[in-house]
């Protein structure tokens, strides 16, 4: 394309020295015209001495119109003219050929321009359609990750949503459960109350029923054993009423028998069954002592009389049991009895503190 483009020039350039060229010549002919007209001039005057000198120049003359045959001016200027005009005639047609071929060239030149410029319009329509598609290419991916950053957003606040949900769950089921656990304790209390309850109750009966029968027994035999055995009961209830009723236990409404039986299960282990007499007798101190404040002197002289304490705090009173196998009056009884069921004696007989 870029030679087609460059013909133009190069035509336009060789028509203007083909131009130039002959208007050198018709500039030639006019002056072999001029020359034939003065020498035909010439000729016609009256012939002078001179005539060599003339011919001479005549010769000269046909010598400068590039013909040195014809003798004849006229006949030489109808030549010269003849060949001018088809000298001419020739760069007529080559110039026709010339721009002939330029109108080609220009038509072709015509045709690529426009096949360039179909080719722009369709690049350009090409461009437009690429921006175009770009375009929708970006907004649809603008639209894809908006709707993609929406849907993460309702995905993670859904799973917030229902991690909350969970966590509330799980302290609901938490709080279920530690409700049932300590439903479960309450229970569990209720049924050891119950149980103690149910101990204390058989233990009364148990202590009714056996001094029912001491009563029953000492009322047929009239045996002043049973009765010693029965004062020595009382007594030894008496002490740890007074003991229950010092130490917070009970009231001072409360019956002795309630304030004795009150006393002795404060003395069990933690877990309800029955402790060692050393660990009941520490908590026995522990509930006298342990108060703060001034203790009366009645209660020290108790706790100080390890004999009456034992008698006090034991599990399995020598007093309170009964049989053909124990022991029945005071007589009999150890040393070590005597001494601290005195110690009692003394204590409940004491003034009121």
């Amino acid at each position: 394309m870029s030679g087609h483009l460059a013909l133009p020039a190069f035509h336009t350039n060789q028509l203007t020295e083909e131009n130039t060229m002959l208007q050198e010549k018709v500039t030639q002919l006019q002056r072999q015209l001029a020359l034939a007209e003065l020498l035909e001039e010439e000729d016609t005057k009256p012939k002078k001495p001179q005539r060599k000198k003339g011919n001479s120049q005549k010769s000269g003359a046909a010598s400068v119109g590039g013909s040195s045959t014809p003798s004849d001016p006229l006949a030489l200027l109808t030549e010269t003219v003849a060949n001018l005009q088809k000298a001419m005639t020739e760069e007529r047609e080559k110039m026709a050929n010339l721009r002939k071929a330029m109108t080609e060239e220009r038509e072709a030149m015509t045709e690529e321009c426009e096949k360039v410029a179909n080719l722009q319009k369709a690049m350009t329509e090409e461009r437009e359609a690429l921006t175009e598609e770009c375009e929708k290419v970006a907004n649809l991916q603008k639209a894809m990750m908006t709707e993609e950053r929406e849907a993460r957003q309702k995905v993670e606040a859904t799973l917030a949503n229902l991690q909350k949900a969970m966590t509330e769950e799980r302290e609901k089921v938490a709080n279920l459960q530690k409700a049932m656990t300590e439903e479960r304790e309450a229970w569990q209390k209720v049924e050891a109350t119950l149980a103690s309850e149910r101990d204390e109750r058989l233990w009364q009966l148990s202590e009714v029923a056996g001094r029912t029968g001491e009563l029953e027994q000492w009322a047929v035999t009239a045996d002043p054993e049973i009765l010693d055995r029965i004062r020595l009961r009382s007594l030894l209830d008496e002490g740890q009423a007074k003991l229950a009723r010092f130490a917070g236990l009970v009231s001072e409404k409360d019956t002795t028998s309630y304030a004795s039986m009150t006393w002795r299960l404060k003395l069990k282990g933690e877990d309800g069954e029955p402790a060692a007499d050393d660990a009941r007798l520490r908590t026995a101190r522990s509930l006298l002592t342990g108060r703060g404040g001034i203790i009366p002197q009645a209660i020290q002289v108790l706790v100080d009389n390890k004999d009456a304490m034992r008698l006090l705090t034991e599990t399995k009173s020598s007093i309170r049991n009964w049989g053909n196998h124990f022991a029945h009056h005071l007589a009999s009884k150890p040393a070590e009895d005597k001494k601290g069921m005195l110690g009692i004696l003394e204590f409940v007989s004491g003034s009121s503190m």
